[in-house]
């Protein structure tokens, strides 16, 4: 019998992948074969000798410590692809939301007191939330890969020209991509043509602060930056300096921290690019199989 230890709440479909009568699962296992998470730091953890394979619901792996196990040959396990519409879906949301100010306006909503002139104060107060909307404005994709030709693709749709950033898209990708889509070599080309940035790459040592303040002066004071990916890929400090210069209209960001909150020009959300139960569910499933398969076969599918 193989045990797994859960470390995270995992959606029951993936879960009933183990149903089979082969299989313990629980949140006290000793002695696990195989381990299954979500977003629980492995980094300080001591992994038991008995373990043979980590499989995280989800497609980055920055909460486990991959050279720590690799060095162990303990091959890690994800779900690329499996949250890429549920990202894509927010990701449109944030530009729709950008582009109409609906975040300036919510909160000026939300700060309103009662007044016998309420209706006349917010008809005049309305002209500070005039937006745009996006046919023939210009969206730059960082990154090519599941998600971002997702969001290319739904962008192009709306009427956008959009331009995309990938060195390393593969050919599958590039075939996905509609043929409108511009795809570019040169980063800086992208950023000085762009009303809204969204990014979708994942964070490694190459990409962190992969956008600073020289990417953002490149930019129109008008833009949008959107990061969805990882907190470290865009520098803090550099996108409060914009805002602060008026040389960046609005960051949109899914990883909040002190500096960010509060900060009027800055839409914060909750960490939800995956937050769907049909990602959860899709995640699940996928490394589920994947952890199966390699304890019952021995084959490496998604490491």
């Amino acid at each position: 019998m193989y045990k797994i230890l859960k470390l995270n709440n995992i959606a029951s479909e993936g879960l009933s992948v183990f149903e089979n009568g082969d299989y313990h699962l629980g949140d006290e296992i000793t002695s696990p074969d195989a381990i299954l998470l979500r977003s629980f730091n492995m980094h300080e953890m001591d992994i038991p000798e008995s373990v043979q394979a980590i499989g995280r619901a989800g497609s980055g792996v920055n909460n486990i410590p991959i050279d720590k196990l690799s060095e162990l040959a303990i091959p890690v396990f994800n779900a690329p692809g499996a949250n890429a519409n549920a990202v894509k879906e927010l990701a449109l949301a944030a530009i729709l939301i950008a582009a109409r100010n609906i975040h300036r306006a919510m909160d000026y909503i939300h700060n309103l007191k009662s007044s016998d002139n309420l209706k006349s104060d917010i008809e005049s107060a309305k002209k500070q939330y005039v937006g745009y909307e996006l046919p023939n404005k210009t969206l730059g994709v960082i990154g090519l890969g599941s998600i971002g030709i997702k969001v290319a693709n739904a962008g192009y749709d709306l009427g956008m020209k959009v331009l995309g950033f990938d060195p390393m898209i593969t050919i599958d990708n590039a075939i996905n991509l509609v043929p409108g889509v511009k795809k570019y070599n040169d980063l800086n080309e992208v950023l000085k043509n762009v009303d809204i940035l969204t990014i979708h790459i994942p964070y490694k040592n190459e990409t962190k602060d992969f956008i600073s303040e020289n990417e953002i002066n490149l930019m129109k004071n008008s833009a949008t930056i959107i990061n969805l990916s990882r907190e470290e890929i865009v520098n803090t400090d550099a996108v409060i300096k914009a805002l602060e210069n008026k040389k960046l209209n609005t960051y949109v960001t899914d990883f909040p921290n002190d500096s960010l909150i509060g900060n009027p020009d800055v839409l914060l959300l909750p960490h939800l690019g995956a937050s769907t139960k049909e990602a959860e569910t899709n995640c699940a499933v996928m490394v589920a199989n994947s952890i199966k398969s390699y304890l019952e076969s021995g084959d490496i599918i998604n490491s």
